[in-house]
């Protein structure tokens, strides 16, 4: 019920999103997709290296790979997948574009280098988490990789930002689950936790912006607590 749920939710936000809308998005890509982006192209892209991010939306992380490397994007979303592939090839960009459901992807097993999202996994419980790495685990290569992306809760800013939207209706997304470093979310597949990073510190206060002050005083505060960053990105290999 909870998926069926999250997907009307989506579906409805992008309803009346065009080609332009997405190429007005490309021009001025948020802080932390630029990051998770650079993180991705100088960590795990080589020439040919397949890439999937699943649950792409926009691709606002995607259209900033390295265009060496052989990507797919998928989303359930038709329309989404429809105007992105077009925006892509106003763009001439290449990518393999899928519109499918992540719990059954369209591929053999092992076909993937690399598979990855962001801002996905963090709206689904842990048992849903384990059901969705079951599937990414089987599409990826051995000794592949699976690089998680969501909001780090952990972040006192973004926490804050996170309820204050919650609580006054501001925010227009799926409620989000705090998660540390997803371990408990993979026990009995067959992945090995690599590591855990932090990205994008400035998007923390960003979130802030609708009160000029708080977001003043919390980046003051930061000189003292030294916060964490807005992106988690857990890294899984696959045994």
């Amino acid at each position: 019920m909870a998926a069926i749920i999250q997907k009307e939710i989506w579906t409805d936000r992008t309803k009346e999103w065009s080609k332009e809308d997405i190429l007005k998005l490309y021009e001025k890509p948020n802080i932390f997709q630029i990051d998770f982006s650079r993180y991705l192209n100088e960590n795990f892209i080589q020439k040919d290296t397949k890439i999937i991010e699943v649950g792409c939306e926009a691709a606002g992380t995607a259209v900033l790979l390295n265009q060496q490397s052989n990507i797919y994007l998928l989303d359930y979303n038709e329309h989404i997948i429809n105007i992105v592939e077009k925006a892509w090839q106003q763009k001439k960009l290449k990518a393999n574009f899928v519109c499918a459901d992540m719990y059954n992807m369209p591929f053999e097993d092992g076909f993937f280098d690399v598979i990855y999202n962001g801002g996905v996994i963090e709206h689904y419980d842990r048992n849903e988490r384990n059901r969705i790495f079951k599937e990414y685990a089987k599409k990826l290569k051995t000794g592949g990789y699976m690089v998680i992306a969501y909001p780090n809760h952990h972040s006192f800013p973004y926490k804050v930002a996170y309820t204050i939207r919650t609580l006054t209706n501001r925010w227009p997304f799926p409620k989000e689950l705090k998660i540390y470093d997803l371990r408990e979310s993979i026990q009995g597949l067959d992945l090995e936790f690599v590591s855990r990073n932090v990205l994008a510190k400035q998007t923390v206060f960003d979130w802030l912006g609708f009160w000029k002050w708080l977001k003043w005083s919390f980046e003051k505060l930061d000189k003292v607590f030294n916060y964490e960053g807005y992106l988690s990105v857990v890294v899984l290999k696959k045994l």
